[in-house]
């Protein structure tokens, strides 16, 4: 199945990719939210030219407050078209995933990433959708300057098969809910 199946469904569903507004952000660790949300919109015909996006049932929304506030973002967005966080999916880096490692949860914690738990305080619930992608750590590297630093060009390469790789993570919870979800993408590893 793919995104274009969902033209005849009721629900509104918010897709939320995390990250910071500003080019010098464009190509961050930190912003891989943002850039699978680009690729998305290219997969679906179009491109970003604001923050948020509508494209039939789906919102695709860019936090324009940067990432510690991306909460107030996603709930003046849910709030204007009435999507109930069950509805929410957030995707966003994760330091303590290997790279070329996604995983899909629907609930938990913020797991000390700032823009979740952000997002999580904001709508007043930790069941909230999620689809982390594995950015790994550095040694003798602080985290805050690791999740700021650009992908170097090896990385930059493999990002499409990851991207691809959370779409049809997205695809299966927009068509098939959260169990099946969680049975296929509870932790998927990408191989190239």
């Amino acid at each position: 199945m793919s995104l274009f199946n969902l033209m005849p469904k009721k629900d509104i569903y918010l897709i939320v990719g995390l990250g910071n507004i500003g080019e010098e952000y464009r190509l961050t660790r930190h912003n891989v939210g943002f850039l699978f949300l680009d690729f998305l919109a290219e997969n679906l015909g179009f491109k970003f030219s604001g923050s948020v996006e509508k494209f039939n049932n789906l919102v695709l929304l860019k936090p324009d407050t940067y990432m510690n506030k991306s909460g107030i973002a996603v709930k003046r967005v849910s709030n204007f078209y009435k999507i109930e966080p069950k509805n929410i999916i957030v995707i966003y880096d994760d330091l303590d995933l290997a790279y070329k490692t996604i995983r899909f949860r629907a609930k938990g914690s913020c797991a000390g990433h700032r823009g979740m738990k952000s997002v999580i305080e904001e709508l007043g619930t930790q069941l909230i959708p999620r689809i982390r992608i594995g950015i790994g750590r550095k040694e003798r590297v602080e985290a805050r300057d690791y999740v700021l630093s650009n992908f170097d060009s090896e990385e930059l390469l493999c990002l499409p098969k990851i991207f691809e790789a959370v779409k049809s993570c997205l695809e299966t919870f927009l068509n098939e809910g959260e169990d099946e979800t969680l049975k296929k993408c509870g932790t998927v590893k990408i191989t190239t």
